[in-house]
């Protein structure tokens, strides 16, 4: 099981509640229904209507973190590498064993309300509020203590029970619950050590049920070096941003360096982003042991093609 290093940048609360108003914008909230349309409808594609639950329909709030770039306000892809929801933190140990809430466990599972879901990095929460509003139930797991915060109240607003938990997501098993799971808005291969991206995606199969799935959306490397910029700055909420991004060790990574500039005040973040092809996300979930795998270039299930704006990668039990 992979061990949390006391030096991680991600578990820098300040970066998160300082970026948030930059990263959070009015249009990454407005998306999240037609995301979570998506993600219902690769799993009734995928999975097979009915198999362990069954999708619902609905509309509602928003879900997990997002990087930023100017070409956020128009939807365009820039290509420069984007941070999201904080999937690591504090060691929980009743999550560490797998513990599940109180109930039918079963009942859990497979009532023909909607999919038990694993949100991993949920960051504010937004999509699994989304999902809870469509009769799924769901879990967020995320490192960010305000963030969490953030999350509980939004599905208290809506009168919604959702189990949000600060833990590392390296660290939270739980065996054979959940009908899917998700990885959204960039949220993979900010750890140093690649073991631990494996240990990510191991987790994630080990809490599925058979037949479940486990979906990953990402920036792919195809798209990052297609719309490579060295830098940029734009203005958001009150603040302006400096970015600038360079491409290390053939690809395998980018360097990102992120400036806020807000009243008079000055921050700074620098980090990496390990960069992974739609070929190379398909193979560590095969060799995780997912039975099959497809690939998409948007959440309406287009080809991963040149003209692909982000990369989906399914894995199915």
């Amino acid at each position: 099981m992979a061990r949390q290093k006391d030096d991680e940048w991600f578990q820098d609360e300040a970066f998160w509640d300082r970026f948030a108003p930059i990263m959070f914008d009015e249009q990454r909230w407005a998306e999240v229904p037609a995301v979570a349309d998506g993600i219902e409808a690769i799993y009734r594609s995928v999975a097979g209507a009915g198999q362990n639950g069954s999708a619902g329909t609905g509309t509602g709030q928003h879900g997990g973190a997002a990087g930023i770039s100017a070409a956020d306000d128009t939807g365009a892809a820039s290509g420069s590498g984007a941070v999201a929801g904080t999937g690591t933190g504090q060691q929980v140990a009743a999550v560490d064993t797998g513990a599940a809430p109180s109930g039918n466990r079963a009942a859990l599972v497979s009532s023909s309300t909607g999919l038990a879901i694993l949100d991993q990095c949920c960051g504010l929460g937004r999509l699994s509020v989304e999902l809870a509003l469509r009769r799924h139930r769901l879990t967020g797991i995320d490192i960010t203590p305000s963030y969490l915060e953030a999350a509980r109240e939004s599905a208290d607003d809506e009168g919604l029970s959702i189990e949000f938990i600060q833990v590392d997501v390296r660290r939270f098993v739980r065996p054979d619950f959940y009908n899917l799971v998700l990885n959204l808005y960039t949220s993979f291969g900010y750890f140093a050590d690649a073991s631990d991206d494996r240990q990510v995606v191991a987790n994630a199969y080990e809490s599925l049920v058979h037949g479940g799935l486990y979906i990953i959306e990402t920036l792919g490397k195809e798209i990052a070096v297609r719309d490579f910029t060295e830098g940029e700055w734009f203005e958001r909420a009150g603040a302006v941003v400096l970015t600038e991004f360079e491409p290390v060790n053939g690809w395998e990574y980018l360097n990102n360096r992120w400036i806020l500039l807000q009243g008079g005040e000055r921050f700074e973040r620098t980090f990496k982003q390990r960069l992974y092809a739609a070929t190379e996300l398909r193979r560590l979930m095969l060799d995780v042991g997912f039975t099959a795998v497809s690939v998409y270039g948007d959440w309406d299930r287009r080809p991963y093609d040149y003209r692909a704006l982000k990369l989906i990668v399914v894995g199915k039990k």
